[in-house]
């Protein structure tokens, strides 16, 4: 079964910011930095088997889908 494409996988592999406005600049830069480490988070953690998983926070620009 194939993988799911991301609209951060394609803007990593084919965005060229150097031909894109500033505004547009930051807006992927928001896309490509949403739900990781670089937005920050959270870790939740079970209280029976201790198992623990990172919650990363969303961008919140409008143009994330």
């Amino acid at each position: 079964m194939r993988e799911t494409a991301t609209l951060q996988q394609a803007l990593s592999r084919f965005l060229d910011p150097a031909g894109l406005d500033r505004q547009r600049q930051r807006v992927c830069h928001h896309l490509l930095a949403c739900r990781t480490e670089a937005m920050g988070g959270m870790v939740l953690q079970c209280t029976d088997c201790d198992h623990t998983q990172p919650h990363y926070f969303g961008c919140r620009d409008r143009h994330c889908p």
